[in-house]
């Protein structure tokens, strides 16, 4: 966890730098580019990093400040959720997504589960909605999160695509979608896809 935390913080000092740099404007190009066209004008892209346009959502939300447990306690209470509305079996395409959200020096995570708009939330989660959009993605399997540098730096690097930075940003708007086989408790991570919202230059 400790390492995890020492990556995610060097690459917001990365792009705090680039930020600076760049005045903390974006490149006004004047040309509009919507997401069909971004996709169809780039290039393979490398290093089995992928595209994806995510639907705006309805999540269900669970954020513990609690240090080097955080991570672990927050997706505890989201899997006990999934259970108990059965939400695999009355809606398949959920979601789960992560990200660091601190509170001051402590660390915290917090967690997101895509779920259909009418479902209720029970406390201790909250109802909020995910806008989606474009995004580099890379599967980290065996997880390794060292491979936030991969994404990282292939975005930075790109010719046509920068950094959007955007909500959600206790992590600098970066996502982690766990990806589990759910036929028994406690799920079994299978990989994790790193997310870096990126936009048109």
């Amino acid at each position: 966890m400790k390492k995890k935390i020492i990556i995610i913080l060097l690459l917001l000092v990365a792009f705090a730098i680039i930020f600076i740099a760049c005045d903390g404007t974006s490149n006004q190009s004047g040309v509009t580019a919507n997401i069909a066209d971004i996709i169809n004008n780039l290039s393979e892209p490398e290093n089995n990093i992928v595209l994806i346009n995510l639907p705006s959502s309805t999540v269900a939300s669970i954020r513990v400040v609690d240090g080097s447990g955080s991570e672990s306690a927050a997706f505890e209470i989201v899997q006990q959720f999934i259970t108990d509305v059965e939400l695999f079996e009355i809606y398949p395409d959920t979601r789960i997504f992560g990200f660091n959200h601190a509170d001051g020096d402590t660390h915290g995570y917090e967690v997101w589960v895509t779920i259909p708009n009418d479902l209720e939330v029970p406390y201790p989660l909250s109802r909020k909605t995910f806008a989606g959009g474009l995004y580099a993605s890379y599967r980290s399997q065996p997880v390794d999160f060292e491979d936030w540098y991969t994404v990282w730096n292939w975005v930075h690097g790109h010719t046509q695509l920068e950094h959007d930075r955007r909500e959600p940003f206790g992590m600098n708007s970066l996502l982690e979608e766990h990806v589990y086989t759910y036929e028994r408790r406690p799920f079994e991570l299978e990989y994790v896809n790193l997310l870096v919202p990126i936009r048109h230059r």
